[in-house]
């Protein structure tokens, strides 16, 4: 499964979504629109991540802007969260 995913330049979600198909390639304006300073991201799901919810995943993991594709990672386990004291 594929969400587009709005982040910031930190890579902190902002919106996320399931593309719709309307009769071409799945388009990111049919889920959100990004603002200035903020990127769109076509990110295609790992199994053990397709069936969490939508706010499990907005509420619990960043896109990592640093892998050669972005993908998902949870909040836990990003730099981001070492630096501010988290496990």
């Amino acid at each position: 499964m594929q969400l587009v995913v709005v982040s910031d330049e930190k890579g902190r979600i902002i919106s996320l979504g399931r593309p719709r198909d309307v009769g071409g390639p799945p388009s990111a304006s049919t889920v959100a629109e990004a603002e200035p300073g903020q990127q769109v991201h076509y990110i295609d799901l790992t199994p053990e991540l397709e069936w969490k919810p939508l706010l499990d995943l907005h509420s619990k993991y960043r896109v990592d802007l640093k892998a050669k594709r972005p993908g998902l990672v949870r909040i836990e386990d990003s730099t981001e969260s070492k630096k501010k004291g988290g496990k």
